[in-house]
Formats: structure tokens, C-alpha cells, sequence
């Protein structure tokens, strides 16, 4: 049965407030254009990129998918510069979000460097409105929305993500949680918007996988917060939403994951699990071992120290005060809930969760939940600013004191960790890469299990033949190397027969067609060699769309 809500749960704001608020909402937008803009803009002077653990993969991945939308191929799945120029199902099995957005910026700039350069903004940004809308949904002012939106952005964890792992994909799922809390919230306090869950939990899923999975704890929470205010029936429709979205968009996807990925060495990254990665946590709080700027080898989980301390002071204070924490009881209860359950989960304590529950595993470094935990800390700590001040007097000072202290740490932080003293790749160099573009390799990971024994074969040309006597190609471009194809159509003829190899890795993703006297081999390498009579031939070599890849998986149930 739906019930009422609590006047101090959902207070009915006053007019001019509201009135203020839509006034604000332009500077606020302006704002957190320009804290995204600051966070990267000292990189975007910089003739070229600083190391990271993924080297050039960020823009070897944009430079893939800007060659693919040249082609025309707008959702690839398929690319053939990798692996020594033998091909690799990477756009398909790697998180599609950021080298979607990446790659269709270095699309229409020209340029991949400049294409993943903007993305992050965009990233950035995104991430930046997301915390304000939270932050406006818990009622807080628009400097505060603000505020939040500066540290999370600002956020050791976030540099952690783009600056020294280059892990554009989780920074995506970093920056589209708090529009997963801003959902969540809504279905708390209005009872509705279980759509609105939906499509932000695809977002999440093309943005980074097994952050998808995780973000579930939250919208578990927020139900368990729906179901007592508003009754069985709102929860179950605001579920049924959300579930009708993600099925729709995410489980044709998953189901096409699930069966082809036995094609391919998709465990190549399986060593690291999360029994051996926990790290002290000690060092959540202060890391003496990871020095900003200095390195880019190793990691941090730091929070973020001027954040910990505030949130130290300001909540012994809070719980020192008349009234302790139940003026906001369903707030407190959802943010430290969240909060509570993505920490234990980067505790020891949580190995037998990770060995118990399928799919656990995948989160391998359990310490990647900071994205999350960050995001609802700092919301936290804006709540705590706003009740401490009101309270006047010396405790409206301190929590002024805590905000300018979290300012200054966080615009300081950021310049250190954009002003790197180690090695940065230069910009030729990057472009060389690109050009050459057999990368990223991701350890092994993708290539199919038929050729993981043997290791990956050497370059050999896109197109070859032996014995033919003509062979001509639509497009011509493809007797000349690899190129991102749709249709390769080959005229072949020769007196005694002949065969054209193609090399490129022999998978459910490439097709090749030719007239019933045609032989398909795949050779000791693992590629493609079609050995015909002698004669005039037709041969066509074409790469699959995702729905012909999808029906025959679940319909014929082919293999290549």
C-alpha cells in the first residue's frame, strides 16, 4: 500500500527556492563544462601522451573504429589491424562505449589523438551533470551540486582511470554512476522512472561490462527503499521497466557473447583474481606508495585524503549534535547502504562472495569499485557540508574551512597528476603507431583458440594467391594491404588451377562464398586459403552484421 512520505524525508520546497533553482541551472550546466574542461585541459596542450598501462591503446582502439565509420560500418564488430594484420573480434568483446564516442570524434576530426582528447570531456562532462542531478535530487543547493560534481571529477580515482591505467572504458562506467544514483533516487522518492534505470543500466553495460553487473547492488538498495514506501505494485512495475530495457538492448548482445566467445582465447587476462588483489586499506585513505606525477607504473586506490578528512570531521560532528543523522533517515540509509556494500567488497573478508557467485570473478581487481564508492562519498560529504552549516556559528566555519580545503587539494591534485615528470610518448610517434595500427593486443586476448598453442602467426600480405594467372579485387585497395571491409569481391582465373589466401583469422565473423567447385581450407596459421579449378572464378569474402551473427548462433547453430 502506498504510503505518505515523511515531511522531513521529501520537504515540499518553497517557490522562490525553485525559482532560484531554474535560475542557477545555466551557470551550473557552465560550470561543469569548464571542471571537465580543467581536469584534461593541461593535457590537451601537450605534444603527445603520457605512459600509461595500456600504452596507445585508447587511440589505437579510435583510430579501429574511425577506419570502420569510414567504411560505413557503424557498429563494428570486426577489425582487421591487429594481430600482425590477421584480424581480431576485439570491437565486439571489448567494452564499446568510449572507443564508440572516441572514434566517432576522430571520425569527424581526422584525427584519433584528437578524437579520444575530446571524448574524455565529453566523458567528463557527462560524469560532472550526472553528480549534479544526484546531488539536486538529495536537495542540495546548486553551489553544492557543483561542489560535487568538482570532486568527483577532480577525484584521485578518475585520474587513476583515464591519466595512468588509460582505461577510457571504466571511466565511462565511473562517470555514468551517478546517473544510475540520480534513477535510483527517483524511484526512492517518486515511485517511478524504472526506465530511465533501464537505459542508464545499458549505458552502463556498453560502457564497461562488469561494472554493469555490480551497479545492480545499488538498484537493490533503491528497490528495498521503493518497495517500503510505495507498495509491491510500484516496485514490480518499476522492475519490469527496467528489466523489458535491459533485455532489449543488453540480452541479444550478452547471448551472442556467451556463444562465441568458446571460438576465442577470452581468458587470456584470467590470472588476475580477486582472492590476489586486495591491497591495504590503509591506503584507501593515505597511499605513501603511489606518487602522483612521478610515476605512472603501479596504481592507488586513495579516495582522496582532503575528502576522507572532511568527511572524518564533519560526520563526528553530525553525530555529535542534536538530532544525530535522522533528519535525512532514508538518505543516510541509501548513500552509506551503497557505500557499505562496495567497501566490504574490497575487503578480504568478501574472497568467499568472489568464489561463490558466478560471474563475481570478473571484477578482478576488487579495489576498481572505488569508481563507484567515490561518487557516493562525496555525496555524502556535500550533505554533511550543508547540514553542518546550517547549524551556524563555528560549525558553519568549519565545513567552509572543508570545502576550501577540498578545493584547493582537489585543483592541486589535478595539476600534478596532468604535469607528469616520467615519460611521454610523443605525438609522431603515437600517429606512427596509428598508421602502422597491428595494435592493441591486450595480451593475447581474443585470438582464436585454434592458433593460442602456436602463437600468433607472422605478417603475411591481406591478399595473396599462387598459380593464378589473374586476380583482380573490388575494391582494388585490397591488393594493396588491409582495409576495413564490408565486401572484398575477387576475379580470379587461371589455366591450372590456383589458390588465393586470405589472411585474415578464419572466424564466425568473415564469410566467404564462391561457386560449389570451390575448396575452403584454413591453413596451419589459422587464416582463410580458397583453392580453385582451373577456370574463371567469383570469390566473395565479406564479414557478418551482428543479426546474421546472432541467427545463425541461435538458430543454426553454426561454427565458422
Amino acid at each position: 500500500m502506498r504510503s505518505s512520505p515523511s515531511p522531513l524525508e521529501q520537504p515540499s520546497a518553497p517557490i522562490p527556492v525553485m525559482a532560484r533553482e531554474r535560475r542557477a541551472r545555466p551557470w551550473v550546466l557552465v560550470a561543469c563544462l569548464g571542471i571537465a574542461l580543467a581536469s584534461v585541459l593541461p593535457l590537451l596542450g601537450l605534444d603527445g601522451w603520457p605512459y600509461n598501462h595500456e600504452g596507445f591503446s585508447l587511440f589505437e582502439r579510435a583510430e579501429a573504429f574511425r577506419r570502420a565509420f569510414v567504411a560505413g560500418d557503424f557498429f563494428p564488430l570486426w577489425t582487421p589491424f591487429s594481430h600482425n594484420g590477421h584480424g581480431s573480434p576485439w570491437p565486439f568483446f571489448y567494452h564499446r562505449l568510449f572507443t564508440t564516442l572516441s572514434g566517432g570524434w576522430a571520425w569527424g576530426l581526422g584525427s584519433a589523438f584528437r578524437g579520444v582528447q575530446v571524448a574524455l570531456v565529453l566523458v567528463l562532462f557527462v560524469g560532472a551533470l550526472g553528480m549534479v542531478a544526484a546531488a539536486r535530487m538529495l536537495g542540495l543547493s546548486p553551489w553544492l551540486q557543483v561542489l560535487a560534481a568538482f570532486l568527483f571529477c577532480f577525484s584521485p580515482y578518475a585520474y587513476l582511470d583515464w591519466v595512468v591505467r588509460g582505461a577510457g572504458a571504466e571511466l565511462c562506467a565511473m562517470m555514468l554512476y551517478p546517473w544510475l544514483l540520480w534513477a535510483c533516487l527517483r524511484l526512492r522518492d517518486e515511485g517511478r522512472g524504472g526506465g530511465w534505470v533501464g537505459l542508464i543500466l545499458a549505458a552502463l553495460f556498453s560502457a564497461h561490462m562488469v561494472m554493469f553487473l555490480y551497479a545492480f547492488f545499488t538498484l537493490a538498495v533503491a528497490l528495498g527503499f521503493m518497495l517500503r514506501r510505495w507498495g509491491w505494485r510500484a516496485t514490480l512495475v518499476a522492475t519490469g521497466q527496467a528489466a523489458l530495457v535491459v533485455l532489449v538492448l543488453c540480452a541479444p548482445y550478452a547471448v551472442l557473447m556467451v556463444r562465441l566467445e568458446k571460438h576465442f582465447n577470452t581468458g587470456a587476462l584470467a590470472s588476475w583474481v580477486p582472492d590476489r588483489e586486495y591491497v591495504s586499506l590503509v591506503r584507501y585513505f593515505w597511499d605513501r606508495k603511489f606518487h602522483w606525477g612521478k610515476q605512472w607504473e603501479g596504481l592507488t586506490p586513495e579516495i582522496g585524503r582532503a575528502v576522507s578528512l572532511g568527511l572524518l570531521v564533519l560526520g563526528g560532528v553530525r553525530l555529535a549534535s542534536r538530532g544525530g543523522v535522522r533528519s535525512r533517515g532514508s538518505t543516510w540509509a541509501f548513500l552509506l547502504g551503497c557505500a557499505a556494500i562496495y567497501a566490504v567488497l574490497q575487503l578480504p573478508l568478501s574472497a568467499p562472495f568472489y568464489r561463490a557467485v558466478p560471474f563475481a570473478h570478473l571484477l578482478q581487481f576488487p579495489w576498481r569499485l572505488v569508481a563507484y564508492l567515490t561518487a557516493l562519498l562525496v555525496l555524502v560529504l556535500c550533505l554533511l557540508v550543508e547540514d553542518t552549516a546550517g547549524q551556524g556559528g563555528w560549525r558553519r566555519r568549519l565545513s567552509w574551512g572543508v570545502v576550501g580545503l577540498t578545493i584547493f587539494t582537489g585543483l592541486w591534485f589535478g595539476w600534478r597528476a596532468t604535469h607528469p615528470r616520467y615519460p611521454v610518448a610523443d605525438r609522431a610517434g603515437i600517429e606512427s603507431e596509428l598508421a602502422a595500427l597491428d595494435r592493441p593486443w591486450s595480451g593475447g586476448e581474443y585470438i582464436p583458440r585454434s592458433v593460442v598453442e602456436g602463437g600468433v602467426p607472422p605478417p603475411a600480405a591481406f591478399l595473396a594467391h599462387e598459380g593464378c594467372e589473374r586476380l583482380d579485387a573490388e575494391p582494388r585497395e585490397a591488393l594493396h594491404g588491409a582495409l576495413h571491409f564490408d565486401r572484398i569481391t575477387l576475379s580470379v582465373a587461371s589455366s591450372r588451377g590456383c589458390a588465393v589466401r586470405f589472411n585474415q583469422f578464419v572466424t564466425p565473423f568473415i564469410a566467404a562464398d564462391a561457386d560449389a567447385s570451390a575448396r575452403f581450407v584454413t591453413t596451419q596459421a589459422g587464416t582463410l586459403e580458397v583453392q580453385l579449378p582451373a577456370g574463371e572464378h567469383r570469390v566473395v569474402l565479406r564479414r557478418r552484421g551482428f543479426f546474421e551473427l546472432l541467427s545463425r548462433q541461435l538458430v543454426y547453430a553454426q561454427s565458422p
